[in-house]
């Protein structure tokens, strides 16, 4: 089987499993192209804790309650909230400390996670600020998220096909070739284009960044005019 290997691609000779149809003497260029776009969030989500602490497990959960149903009713004050918020996780564990080489049992904590969905970004800071209010309760993000249902995302894939085809066209001019059709594609990112997240400060009130939709993709293409 001959190949020819050029940096970043490569071009073999031969039958291929995938490409039953090809000529004996056709080479093949495999090539990855991306693309990315920066958009404005559509949406922002925060991540609340509220703890609880006590001397029995009882007495940590109830604190811990207490401090998520006031972050639950925070948040029900906020029209911009989706409203499919709830608890995602409990915990309850025993809090030591060492005194030496012997453990003292100190008492008990408990959690309670909120996952917020914020469909008005603009908003995102008032939420968070009035959930970090709440006593026993820490918030993380907001975190800036692009909708999957966004044009941006097509326009990705529309932007990693046409670099993947801009590299293929180059490397076979580079090597004496013709680029010839399209055999195989695929999708190298998963399923869809993926929105890359930022995490604003807490104590920042700017307007979110735009944030990058990014598409990665596999072609492989058929190519002919190879030495034989």
């Amino acid at each position: 089987m001959r190949a020819i290997q050029l940096t970043g691609v490569n071009l073999e000779a031969g039958y291929h499993p995938a490409m039953a149809e090809m000529s004996s003497h056709a080479v093949t260029i495999d090539v990855t192209g991306v693309g990315r776009v920066s958009v404005a969030p559509t949406m922002a989500g925060l991540r609340a804790t509220a703890r609880g602490r006590g001397k029995k497990a009882t007495t940590a959960v109830k604190a811990s309650a207490t401090a998520a149903r006031k972050v639950l009713k925070a948040l029900d004050d906020h029209p911009a909230v989706a409203g499919d918020h709830g608890i995602g996780h409990a915990s309850v564990h025993e809090r030591t400390r060492w005194d030496g080489e012997q453990e003292i049992v100190e008492g008990w904590e408990a959690h309670h996670q909120i996952d917020v969905t914020i469909t008005d970004v603009r908003k995102a800071f008032a939420v968070l600020a009035d959930v970090a209010a709440v006593d026993g309760v820490s918030v993380v993000g907001p975190e800036w998220i692009v909708e999957t249902t966004h044009p941006a995302y097509d326009e990705a894939r529309q932007r990693a096909v046409d670099d993947a085809r801009m590299k293929a066209a180059s490397y076979a001019s580079a090597a004496g070739l013709l680029l010839g059709r399209l055999v195989t594609i695929s999708d190298t990112a998963g399923s869809a284009p993926v929105a890359m997240l930022e995490r604003a400060s807490a104590s920042s009130g700017l307007p979110p960044a735009d944030q990058d939709v990014a598409a990665s993709v596999r072609l492989v293409f058929e190519a002919t005019g190879g030495a034989s």
